[in-house]
């Protein structure tokens, strides 16, 4: 039996061949996540180390950015038996993800020879394609991954990845915690480094970088130069109400022409960055995918890997 949580619930619109699209609510997203029975209880005994013989599974949607080409959903699930009066058995982080086909987002590009580059481009299962690289045994002391539980397939479009749940500490990142995470990153790009025996066990679809340059310049022709500089270069997005309460908290009436005048200097930015020392880096290094457990002080759990190719050196403190 599954019982949902269904606070949160949105709906999700995905796009279907002939231009329409199909609208799936959370629940029906969690479905495709949840697995059988069968696989549920021996997962739950698994990991709880007890016995649970009528697991049962409430679900509860978490929120992320539903820019990210890949992320059809996330769930903590917490797994009980009655035979345990309603106790957890095990708890779970679930990540549901999808062919980049089903994107809503591909409405940005901006034609269809655009839409079916980024597809064919963009690798969907990346997340756990690094996984099974066995990147957790390149990462320094103090940094690790979360424990991979179960991977389903319940279709050729989605991958449902059943993940240890990180219980993170309670209070902000403060200072110390950002000199942590720079160092380790900075260790980690340095065993990454352009060259090192470590990359040869990396994807394939990573290794090889894309005919147009690195994964960076890809993104910028792309989603920069092809979408976001036009509609700044225009002006007219600064007339939304939003973005012009924005500005007005931001007290910088000049930032629409500043950023214009960075997106000029870009093609050189850019250049600059290839002249680096190149080395594979996390990629997407903010602090939300970088997790700090209360029950384990100095140590940062590391998740949703980004970019994949060679980036220049320093990159990752750039997103930390």
């Amino acid at each position: 039996t599954i019982f949902i949580d269904r606070q949160a619930t949105l709906p999700i619109a995905l796009p279907v061949s002939g231009g329409m699209t199909v609208t799936m609510q959370a629940e029906d997203l969690f479905r495709l996540a949840a697995l059988p029975p069968a696989e549920l209880r021996a997962l739950a005994e698994t990991v709880s180390g007890t016995l649970m013989p009528d697991p049962q599974v409430s679900a509860t949607p978490l929120g992320y950015d539903w820019g990210s080409p890949v992320t059809a959903g996330l769930w903590r699930v917490e797994v009980t038996s009655p035979d345990r009066g309603g106790a957890p058995g095990c708890t779970f982080f679930v990540k549901l993800v999808h062919h980049t086909r089903l994107w809503p987002g591909l409405r940005w590009l901006s034609d269809d020879a655009a839409r079916a580059e980024f597809i064919d481009f963009y690798p969907w299962q990346y997340e756990l394609d690094i996984h099974q690289s066995g990147i957790g045994s390149v990462l320094p002391d103090g940094m690790r991954t979360p424990q991979l539980h179960h991977v389903s397939r319940p279709d050729g479009d989605h991958v449902s990845l059943w993940w240890e749940f990180v219980h993170e500490r309670a209070d902000s990142w403060m200072l110390a915690d950002y000199r942590l995470a720079a160092r380790l990153l900075g260790q980690l790009a340095a065993r990454r480094r352009a060259g090192a025996q470590v990359n040869e066990a990396l994807p394939a679809g990573v290794r090889n970088a894309h005919h147009g340059g690195s994964a960076l310049r890809f993104y910028a022709s792309r989603r920069v130069f092809g979408g976001m500089l036009p509609v700044l270069q225009s002006g007219q997005v600064w007339q939304h109400p939003v973005l012009q309460e924005a500005l007005r908290l931001a007290g910088d009436e000049q930032l629409p022409a500043d950023m214009v005048a960075l997106g000029a200097r870009l093609p050189q930015v850019l250049d600059m960055l290839d002249d680096l020392p190149q080395t594979y880096a996390h990629g997407d290094a903010s602090p939300q995918n970088l997790l700090l457990p209360a029950d384990e002080p100095g140590t940062i759990v590391v998740i949703d890997w980004g970019f994949g190719t060679l980036l220049p050196v320093g990159f990752d403190l750039g997103q930390l």
